[in-house]
């Protein structure tokens, strides 16, 4: 029987009570799906048979897909715990700074399938620095390059990661 007060009405104060306020329950239905994608998708690596060449440095055909899938599950699986506290408060909205970098990121896309994989990384790398706010052109640039070559050294020298065809990894292989 409801006598409005808040214990019969399930009102918020109930909800922080048991800890399950909206914005929990939305989160964790949020970790359910990725989990039960992750699952799926972890399914799917069961039956590869080969490696593309990208990835064949040691590697079970399945190895690299389920290092990455199981990463994404024990991000959800974060997220979960972290929204266990059941904060009520609405989120931040997203800030534009968000969207202009994922259309950045989107843009550097063609450059890096029909240019070069370094070009586009040099390129992103200056473009979001000076997205970000960052106006000593100069250092940025001496930044970008110098993060290129060391990512170049570390992956194709160290761990021996072949790199697809381009400008520089034909001129630098």
């Amino acid at each position: 029987m409801n006598n409005g007060s808040p214990e019969s009405t399930g009102s918020s104060t109930e909800r922080e009570a048991t800890g399950g306020s909206p914005r929990t329950y939305r989160d964790l239905w949020a970790v359910a799906g990725i989990l039960a994608f992750c699952a799926g998708a972890y399914a799917i690596t069961l039956t590869f048979e080969t490696v593309p060449d990208a990835i064949a440095q040691g590697l079970q055909p399945a190895g690299f897909p389920q290092l990455v899938i199981m990463t994404m599950a024990a991000l959800a699986l974060f997220v979960g715990w972290e929204s266990r506290a059941g904060s009520t408060d609405a989120p931040d909205p997203v800030d534009r700074i968000v969207y202009r970098t994922s259309l950045l990121m989107i843009a550097v896309l063609p450059v890096l399938i029909w240019v070069d994989f370094f070009i586009a990384i040099t390129l992103a790398t200056f473009a979001m620095g000076w997205l970000w706010g960052e106006r000593r052109l100069v250092g940025l640039a001496v930044y970008s390059v110098l993060q290129t070559i060391i990512i170049f050294i570390i992956f194709s020298t160290i761990l021996r990661v072949h790199f697809p065809h381009g400008i520089l990894v034909d001129f630098l292989t």
